[in-house]
């Protein structure tokens, strides 16, 4: 899959069409969600439209889990979606712990549990999950798993290591560049300012 505006709008007119043929499809309309997800992630939609798409991601990721609700890759989608856009967290991380139980070798659902762990405010799990994902398929795009790792390396005031994992997360995955750049330059001053004071990272 190609992270590139274009390239998304085409898979969800594809996935689209699959879900007219099927509307009980649950991998492709947990698939569906999860790319109306990432327009939001990448700042492509459109302000005025937002909360639709939101909604409408919501709806998807929902009508997945009734459709297939013991599978790992619905399962996980479903719970990025969920976390992603606001919902019960706690809700969400049952949902990629019930993933991970179905298939602890999942690369992608450690990988959607680091973010939500995240989005929970547990970096240091967070961190532990990402690191378990890239373990799992070290041939994967490592760029969103340093996002990942950078961001909860910045919010537990880890700051030399939070701007090492950006920097490489950015040259890896230019397209993710709106995404980690809201954070790299906030990282930069506070790990400069560190090094002057080290009791400014307590």
């Amino acid at each position: 899959m190609s992270y590139e505006r274009e390239h998304l709008a085409q898979a969800l007119d594809l996935l689209e069409q699959a879900i007219d043929r099927e509307p009980r499809y649950g991998p492709a309309l947990a698939l569906a969600a999860a790319y109306r997800a990432n327009v939001g992630n990448y700042d492509w939609a459109d302000s005025r439209d937002e909360e639709e798409k939101r909604r409408a991601a919501v709806d998807l990721a929902r009508e997945a889990l009734r459709a297939a609700a013991d599978d790992p890759g619905v399962l996980g989608r479903a719970a990025m979606v969920l976390g992603r856009f606001g919902e019960d967290i706690d809700a969400a991380l049952a949902l990629i712990d019930r993933a991970l139980v179905l298939n602890p070798s999942f690369a992608y659902g450690w990988y959607w549990s680091g973010w939500l762990h995240l989005f929970a405010g547990q970096a240091e799990l967070a961190i532990e999950h990402f690191e378990t994902s890239m373990r799992l398929n070290p041939r994967g795009q490592r760029g969103f798993h340093l996002a990942g790792v950078g961001i909860a390396h910045f919010v537990s005031h880890w700051f030399e290591d939070a701007l090492a994992a950006l920097r490489i997360s950015l040259e890896e995955v230019p397209a993710f560049s709106p995404h980690i750049a809201r954070w790299q330059p906030a990282t930069h001053t506070w790990a400069a300012s560190t090094k002057r004071d080290p009791s400014s990272s307590g």
